[in-house]
């Protein structure tokens, strides 16, 4: 088995509630693991709700649209993981 070194998370819209907070939770466990991981959404600041911020890469949209923001991320993925491939 082979063992994740990055990570990629698109979450395209982000607001407070039940599923964001899961997700905050695991980011920051993923986070204590020592993985790379690169989160693309609509939020600004990453050092509001991560807290460990130096292997994190916050990938914002800068859309309030949801559909909007939906489309940008998707378009900001495909080179993700177009590079993530190779590795």
């Amino acid at each position: 088995m082979k063992k994740i070194k990055n990570l990629v998370i698109l979450y395209p819209s982000y607001e407070r509630g039940g599923a964001t907070n899961n997700l905050i939770n695991f980011i920051n466990y993923s986070l204590q693991k020592n993985l790379k991981i690169t989160f693309i959404s609509n939020i600004k600041k990453k050092d509001l709700f991560f807290k460990k911020r130096n292997n994190i890469e916050l990938v914002n949209i800068g859309s309030t649209s949801r559909f909007l923001t939906s489309f940008l991320s998707i378009i900001k993925l495909i080179p993700l993981l177009k590079k993530s491939s190779k590795d």
